[in-house]
Parts: C-alpha cells; structure tokens; sequence
C-alpha cells in the first residue's frame, strides 16, 4: 500500500476530509484537498480502502470501483494502475470474488470510456493472470470474467496478452481443473481472437492434447476444436484438424461423442462437399444410429440444422431421417425449429415430401405447435402465394381460432398476408385483424399495433383506409401506453402511405393528437411524426411541432426534443428554442455531449436524472392510462369537426 500512501496522502495542508466517518475516523492518512468534490470525495475512499481492514467495507470499495475511477476524472490515469496493483494483494476469496465480478465493467470503461490501454495492460490483466493461477479458488468465475471482459479487448496487444494467459492455464500439466479452464477459454474466445492468433497459437495445442491421449480432457477438447474450426481457413482445418475431429467421433466415451453431434454443423460450414460426402455423412449417420440415447438425441436433435449446411451426396438419406426423426413425438420442437431452414435448402418442389411431417408436428404438443406457427410466413415464402393459399391457409385460420397458439398465430398475420395474392384470402382475414384490436389481453393490441405498415403490401389504399387506418388511429388512443407508443410509430408509417391519397383526412387526424387537451395524445403525435419522416416530410408537421415546443407539459417537449435530435438538420430554429427550454432534461437531448454521460466538475461522470433506473427494466409494471374526458375518434366521418 505504500505507493498507493505516497499518491493519496498530503504533504503540507490537511484536507476537510479528515474527519471522524462513520466508517470510522480518517488517522491522518488523508487524501490532500483538490478543490474538486468529485475527485476529493474519490481520494477520500482510496484512502478508507487503504486503511480499513473491514471486509465489508473493502467489499463495497471494489463493487464501486468503475464510479470511483469516473470520480477522479483526469486523475484516473495517475491512480489507475498503483490502485489496481493493489488489489492483487487481496488474500480474501470473498474479496477476490467480487474483484472478478467487477473487472469486465473496469475494461469497458478504461477501453471504451477514458481509452487508458495502459490500465488494461498493466493493471487489469495482470489481475485476471492472478485470479486464474493454480491455486486460486475463483478460477471459474474468473473465467467466465474474462470472457466477459474480452467482447472489450479489441486490440492485438490486448489479445497476445490474453492468449498469453490462456497458454499458462493449458500448459500447468499438475492442475487438472487449469487445463480444463483453459480449453474452455479456447472455446469460447476463438472468435474474438481471430483466425491469425487461432492458428499460431491454438491449433498447436489441440494437436497436442489429440496426441497426449488423456481421456480427462477429450470432452473440452471437443468443444475446443469445433470453436476453433470456425475461425481457421478451411485448408488449416483440413490438414491439421479434420483428422483429430474425426477421432473422436469415434472415442468410446460417449459424452465426447455428444459434444461432436453438437458441434458438427461447424465442422460441416468449413468443410467442403468432397469432405461432406466421403468423412462427414458416415459420421452423422454412425451418431444418428448410436445406441446411446444421449449422443442419437443429440445427433437427430440438429439434424434440420446439419441438412441446410450439408452439401455432400447421400441429402435425400438425410432427408428421409430427419422426416422419422420426429416420429415418436420426442423431438418434435427441434424438428420443426429448423423446418423452414430445411424447406429453404430443398426448395418447393419437396413440399410433398415435407408436407406429412409437417402436419405431424401440427398435431404435436402446443410448445412444437408454436415453434411451426411462429415461422409459418417463412415457410409461405419458399412455397409462394399459389401453394400458401391452398396448403397454408386453412391451417393458419384454424391457428388463428386456437386460443394455445393464436398470440403466436397474431404475430406472423402481417407476413403471412403479404405472400398471399388472393382477394379473397386477404379480405377473409380481415375480421381476424379487426379482432385483434377489440381483444382484452393488451399484448394481442401491441401485437397488432406492431405490424400496421406491414399491410401496406397487402391491400389497397382504399382498402387501408376504410379497414386498416381505424384500426390504427383506434390503437393510438389505447388505455396501455405501451400499446400507444408501438401503434404511433407504424401509425406514422401508414399516414406516410396514405398521405398520397387522404392528405385531408389524415391531416384532420393528426391534429386531433397533437392538439387534443390529453398530454399522452401529444406525445403520440409526437411519435407519429417520426415514423412520417422516415419517408416523408411535411410543412404542416413542423407547424404543429412548433406549436408543441412550448407545450407547458415538459414531457411533451422532451419527446419533441428527442423527435429533432434523432432528425438532425430537420428544423433548426425549433431545435434553438429548445435548447433553451427550462426543463435540464429537454435541454440534454439536444446538447453536443455524448449520450451516455455528462461531465460535471471537470471529470464526475453524472447520469442525467431521466436516464438513473430506480429498478431492473423486468421489474417495471405496465400502469393503464385512460382520459375519460377526452372524446375518442369513433369513426371517419367525424375526423373534419376535430381541431
């Protein structure tokens, strides 16, 4: 602690910090004053850190560390490394534990945040070395940190040195759970390396762990090998791994066996169709029919996924297990999840042969009924409007009157429609839309609200008109607010369409939003305008955005400030207003500094108010919202008397 004593301490004056806390009193070891509240308030914890020996308190200390840093500001650089230096000296596994927890946050900020490589280098990985030695008892959590950390280390020397520390792992021959750790690394940071570092470094110590034989590890070295096929060129894997794969499809271990039918689709993308027909369908087919039941689920489980990638002879055999291998009603959800990728890799022209299992895994159970419902319009895209209409359409109408799968049923009507040419068919399924935005359960009205442009490419602009646009404005004035915030935006969409033809119509609509005496209609409108600029724009927009940048409801000029920040040169003068506006929030959108934080005192990273979360987004209830005394648009003909 020493060097950490040497920065934080005073030389001369004391600081006002050195007061009795109720952490307990500071014992003249104390940070001396900067001036800076931010930066003296982050010294003064460096120095509690330094001198307590309170396990809690030290705890909290490292569970606050990224704050700390951003505190300190232009100081972080001169603290950074002596402050981490220090933390290797924590003997305490709790302590330890937490200290792991925290070092994937600590590298997004010094990498991405204050671009301290220096940190990283000197200070960070140096830490994770450590925490991932023999004798640590948090090398699995570390582990899974620094895989964490790694989507953030996007520089070679960065990536040499954590190759580096994952060498070490493999190469602690003693230490079993080490070399078990560090295959595990390999799998799962092969990608972030790259196919240079890969085949330098990784292919060599697959090659010895093939040769050294032990059993021990063959299962990691399974997965490994597969991660690391996907990186390398196909000649590497060719020459150097394709031979040790096959190997171990062979092993007598049957869980070894049960990692290469998992893995086999990323052996089949980097092999070619010589490799396909003469190694790899003996290999699918041996797993298929292994007596092991484990190792055949896992082999017929991704059969769907190994027909699309596999461009060997034998495709029809491949065919024909994948249609028996939901027979028995087993694997039914994984057959019909890769359904349409199989369609997609023969073609309509296996209909026929397809059809039968198709209508097997619909009589299935509702978890295997939702997989199909949910890719039925990419199923509708292989067989185009003809064969959809006759074979498709009865099925999905009896989907649509399911009450198990009909919110599944809900969300794929818009696509499903659009490979459709019959009016007959379209105009059939137009009670099921109307349906959909009278039903109670809100989330079939977001459902519906979600998909409103989509019908632009199903019906005409008349047939939008009368049919769809109600539908829409209807869903804008829901009681949910979520349901009124997704309908805005597609509403937007649809008003774009339709202005063409309607200009008078929509335009009296969307002055009933934007003037109503209801704040929450305002700020649909405000939502609405965003989806029209997406492909138009329009003078009598802007005079109602200007209207509402003095709406004396601070909300709705948050969302207008939000409207002109996300449409950049759009509108100026009204941008200028608001920049003045009185409310911090307003004022933040439109301000030039970075989205995510604000500097304050030189250096405190402060979160503006409207962005600090008080809970986990999961934990957030939906609240209805209704205004009675607002009147609601109930039909067209009453869209001129609003204003």
């Amino acid at each position: 602690m020493d060097l950490l004593f040497s920065l934080i301490s005073g030389v001369d004056n004391k600081s006002y910090l050195d007061v009795d806390d109720l952490n307990g009193i500071g014992k003249g070891n104390v940070p001396e004053r900067t001036g800076n509240k931010a930066i003296d308030f982050a010294l003064f914890k460096i120095n509690l850190f330094a001198v307590s020996e309170n396990t809690p308190d030290r705890k909290n200390f490292i569970k606050d560390l990224v704050n700390t840093f951003r505190e300190l500001g232009p100081k972080a650089e001169e603290f950074s490394v002596p402050l981490l230096h220090s933390l290797l000296n924590e003997s305490s596994e709790e302590l330890r534990a937490e200290l792991s927890g925290v070092l994937p946050d600590l590298t997004a900020f010094f990498m991405q945040e204050v671009r301290n490589l220096n940190a990283v280098k000197e200070g960070i990985l140096p830490i994770f070395r450590e925490l991932l030695s023999n004798d640590s008892h948090v090398i699995n959590e570390s582990a899974a940190a620094l895989v964490e950390a790694s989507q953030h280390l996007n520089t070679t020397e960065t990536h040499n040195e954590v190759v580096s520390i994952v060498l070490d792992l493999v190469n602690q021959q003693m230490a079993e759970n080490s070399i078990v750790v560090g295959l595990d690394l390999i799998s799962q940071l092969a990608k972030s390396f790259g196919s240079e570092i890969c085949e330098k470094f990784l292919v060599s110590v697959i090659q010895f762990f093939a040769e050294d034989g032990n059993p021990k590890f063959k299962k990691e070295l399974a997965e490994c090998l597969c991660s690391v096929s996907e990186v390398v060129s196909t000649e590497v894997f060719h020459d150097k791994l394709l031979s040790v794969f096959l190997s171990l499809c062979r092993d007598t271990n049957w869980q070894v066996k049960k990692v290469c039918a998992e893995n086999l689709v990323k052996v089949l993308k980097i092999s070619n169709e010589d490799i396909h027909s003469k190694e790899l369908f003996g290999v699918v087919k041996d797993l298929v029919k292994n007596k092991n039941k484990w190792v055949s689920t896992a082999a017929k489980s991704k059969l769907g996924l190994i027909l699309y990638y596999y461009k060997g002879k034998n495709q029809e055999k491949l065919l024909k297990m994948y249609c028996n291998s939901a027979e028995n009603g087993e694997l039914g959800y994984s057959c019909a999840y890769y359904f349409p990728g199989v369609l997609v890799h023969f073609g309509a022209d296996y209909w026929q042969d397809l059809k039968k299992l198709f209508f097997k895994l619909n009589s299935l159970d509702t978890k295997t009924k939702e997989c199909l419902v949910a890719s039925v319009h990419e199923i509708a895209k292989v067989l185009g409007p003809q064969k959809t209409e006759t074979e498709l359409v009865e099925v999905f109408e009896e989907w649509l009157n399911n009450p198990s799968v009909a919110l599944r049923a809900y969300k794929a009507l818009g696509e499903f429609l659009q490979n459709t040419s019959s009016e007959a068919v379209k105009l059939k399924l137009i009670p099921y839309v109307e349906s959909m935005q009278k039903a109670e359960a809100w989330r079939v009205r977001e459902t519906l609200a979600g998909q409103l442009s989509k019908f632009t490419q199903v019906y005409t602009p008349e047939e939008l008109f009368q049919k769809i646009w109600p539908l829409g404005v209807a869903l804008c004035q829901d009681k949910m607010h979520t349901v009124r915030q997704t309908a805005a935006l597609e509403l937007g969409r649809l008003s774009s369409f339709l202005l063409k033809n309607y200009s008078e119509q929509v335009q009296s609509v969307l002055k009933f939003f934007s003037r109503s005496p209801n704040y929450h209609y305002r700020q649909v409108f405000v939502e609405i305008v965003k989806g029209i600029l997406e492909t138009t724009q329009n003078d009598f927009l802007e005079e109602e955005i200007e209207t509402l940048t003095r709406d004396k409801v601070s909300n709705v000029r948050l969302s207008v400030a939000q409207l002109l920040r996300q449409s950049k040169s759009l509108w100026p003068s009204l941008k200028t207003s608001l920049e003045e506006d009185e409310n911090p929030d307003v004022r933040y959108q439109l301000c030039e500094r970075p989205r995510a934080t604000e500097t304050l005192n030189g250096g405190f990273y402060l979160t503006p108010p409207i962005f600090r979360p008080s809970c986990e987004d999961e934990n957030f209830e939906v609240y209805e919202v209704t205004a009675k005394e607002v009147p609601h648009l109930e039909s067209l003909e009453n869209y001129s008397e609003i204003n």
